[in-house]
């Protein structure tokens, strides 16, 4: 059987072929681009489908279609459809005229003729291009597929007299002309509206209302006729707009908005038939609320490090003073933040609950400023800062000796090791070659050991490396030579996670997350990802999968992360493996991650909350969530929070997949939905990727 995986790190999709054989059926089908597609306008899209006779069989696809550039570009990533809908896509249109697809399935498929991916072109300019179907392979075979070819035209749109039809496309991708949205001031339209629909009714937030936490449910009755709803929320003193967005459905009444800085604000929101546009939209409601983010008063004193303090090891225990919290919220917390005064990116950057007053870094060798303050739904004032000095010893330049790596049980290691001068502790892998992306090694076991050179520990069943090192703060000495193992099992009956290491710091924002697999995992065990950041008492990802390991991109500047790994979530013989700790320094990504809903989940229909991580600097993020396949965004906006609600249901009552995307405006520029200019790159562009869920009825 023919497995194919695809790793999304670093903003690069990464694909790799794992071959146990040879496919488990040769397969004859025709895959055929149908008719000539017509695009009505340079601007306008169209949904392309790639159709296959018969799927039976079918494990992987490649699929190389060529076009013409100055015709239409691809503006969307492939997606599958419901013949193929538990496949995992993965495109690639970097080169203008070129669209590769690689497909993907956990299962051989079943039926046909149907689309087997579909994709969206639109027109760049007058004209005809012929789809030339140039690499067809299935199931790793190129002479298993008959391909026929389609042809696309783009002749001159055809104006409309009343209504101006917005385009929006499919959310996996950039250059979504939608309803403008800025993060400037930007004034509301008040033209006379020309459609027959009535005006809604705000019932809530009340008018006036002073809400102190950042998420705001808004809701109003539902207009008679109407298809959707525009949403807009300003500057109640300058007017400017500070979210612009859309709900599809007449049913859509409510959404919950995060606003996270304090101001006075009005919520207008009108009642539209068809596209967004004054034309075919109602008149506005209006209402105004106050945002006034409940938070301590009272300051913390950082009692370690001193003032003026040099230290001469990189693990350090931070500590500071208890503050009280404003009464008319329960929780209370701490946040940390440590600045490298050498490079002047943050070092260290966490939050504690109280009552805990202390917290364990790990940091190189640097001039560093600290400070911490207490928060609730709002923060109060930093501390006065403290400035201290870490000097560490020279990187250990020896390599350990391996003195025994033995398997009791059959997958209980235990290992052993020379010591080496100036070691502050050592970090200990078990490797297993051909079992990670790409087809290379994977750590699957590992750990951070501090104070000892021995180490206990759960690995999983086959042939496996053993290295060590020696590390300080500011880095690892050589890899000791290697000591293979042959642990004939079981594999650990709850997951391990082999990296990151725990208590270490990455190299960010990439980061690898591995892991054993549980034992009778024969592949198609799924495991559940979900990677918590300490920095904000936030998800940070959160991923189905059926492979061991996961790439992602995380929020640096000294964020702090947990994962947990979990097989058969939510099912009866669920089981959880250990958390792992770790810090992710360097520069963050310029995209947002997706973590909510959880990548790859089933969820009930009815309000679904959108989240991502934000981007340091940014005032403003876009979102989109359409229906995978189709052009008609369900939820689109610009807010300057971090998570959105949207309303989605299972189209004709069927499981209907969806797909969001995000992205960030940077601090100082002027964004606008619907144009590139200042805007940077979708998720799913240059992120770890846009999330895909499915809706149930």
């Amino acid at each position: 059987m023919r497995v194919r995986t695809v790793w999304m790190v670093g903003g690069v999709a990464l694909c790799a072929f794992f071959a146990a054989g040879a496919p488990d059926v040769a397969l004859a089908a025709a895959i055929s681009i149908p008719g000539s597609v017509i695009i009505n306008g340079v601007g306008n899209s169209v949904t392309v489908n790639v159709n296959v006779d018969s799927a039976a069989g079918l494990e992987a696809a490649d699929i190389r279609v060529v076009f013409d550039p100055a015709v239409v570009e691809v503006v969307t990533d492939a997606l599958v459809t419901g013949l193929s809908v538990s496949c995992m896509p993965l495109s690639n249109f970097s080169t203008p005229g070129v669209l590769n697809v690689g497909l993907a399935c956990p299962a051989p498929l079943s039926g046909g003729p149907d689309a087997l991916i579909t994709f969206s072109l639109r027109a760049v300019g007058p004209g005809s291009s012929s789809l030339d179907i140039t690499r067809c392979d299935l199931n790793e075979d190129p002479s298993a597929c008959t391909p026929t070819d389609g042809a696309v035209t783009v002749v001159a749109a055809t104006p409309s007299p009343t209504v101006t039809r917005t385009s929006t496309r499919t959310a996996t991708r950039t250059r979504t002309p939608s309803p403008t949205a800025t993060g400037t001031v930007t004034r509301t339209p008040t033209r006379t509206p020309t459609v027959n629909v009535g005006v809604p009714t705000i019932t809530s937030p009340g008018n006036g209302q002073e809400i102190g936490v950042e998420g705001v449910t808004f809701a109003w009755t539902t207009v008679s006729g109407a298809t959707g709803y525009d949403l807009r929320i300003l500057n109640a003193t300058t007017q400017a707009t500070i979210f612009s967005g859309t709900l599809s459905g007449g049913g859509s009444t409510t959404t919950l908005i995060g606003l996270p800085n304090n101001g006075s604000y009005t919520f207008r929101v009108r009642a539209c038939v068809g596209a967004i546009s004054d034309a075919t939209c109602g008149g506005f409601a209006s209402g105004s609320f106050i945002v006034s983010l409940i938070a301590p008063s009272p300051v913390p004193t950082i009692t370690f490090p001193t003032q003026g303090a040099n230290l001469t090891g990189s693990q350090q225990t931070l500590g500071w003073t208890t503050v009280a919290g404003n009464p008319l919220l329960p929780d209370l917390y701490y946040e940390v933040r440590v600045t490298n005064l050498t490079t002047g990116q943050i070092e260290v950057q966490l939050r504690t609950k109280h009552p805990s007053v202390q917290t364990g870094v790990i940091l190189r060798s640097a001039q560093y400023r600290m400070q911490v303050r207490a928060c609730q739904a709002g923060c109060g004032a930093f501390s006065a800062p403290v400035d201290f000095s870490v000097a560490l010893g020279a990187i250990p330049n020896t390599a350990p000796s391996i003195t025994a790596a033995t398997v009791n049980g059959g997958n209980s290691l235990n290992a052993s090791w020379t010591a080496v001068s100036g070691a502050e502790w050592y970090q200990l892998q078990v490797v297993q070659s051909g079992a990670g992306p790409g087809g290379g090694a994977l750590t699957v076991a590992a750990r951070q050991v501090v104070g000892a050179t021995n180490v206990t520990l759960p690995v999983p069943a086959g042939h496996a490396s053993v290295i060590v090192a020696a590390c300080n703060g500011d880095g690892c000495g050589p890899y000791s030579s290697v000591a293979g193992i042959d642990p004939a099992g079981p594999n650990p009956s709850a997951p391990q996670v082999g990296s990151p290491l725990g208590g270490s710091v990455v190299n960010g924002p990439s980061a690898l997350f591995a892991w054993s697999r549980i034992p009778g995992d024969t592949g198609t065990t799924v495991y559940r990802v979900y990677v918590q950041d300490v920095s904000r008492l936030r998800a940070a990802l959160d991923v189905y999968t059926t492979q061991n390991f996961y790439g992602a991109l995380l929020k640096a500047e000294g964020g702090k992360y947990a994962v947990l790994v979990i097989a058969n979530p939510g099912q009866a013989n669920q089981v959880a493996g250990p958390a792992v700790t770790f810090t992710v320094r360097g520069t963050s990504a310029v995209a947002p991650t997706l973590m909510a809903p959880t990548h790859a989940s089933v969820i009930p229909a009815g309000n679904v909350i959108l989240g991502w991580t934000p981007v340091p600097g940014a005032s403003l993020y876009e979102y989109l969530v359409s229906v995978q396949g189709q052009g008609l965004a369900i939820g689109h906006g610009v807010t300057p929070g971090i998570y959105v609600q949207v309303p989605l249901t299972a189209v004709n009552g069927q499981p209907t997949v969806y797909s969001g995307i995000a992205r960030a405006c940077a601090a100082g520029q002027t964004c606008v939905s619907g144009s590139e200019v200042g805007w940077g790159p979708w998720s799913s562009a240059a992120g770890t990727g846009g999330v895909s869920f499915t809706v149930m009825p």
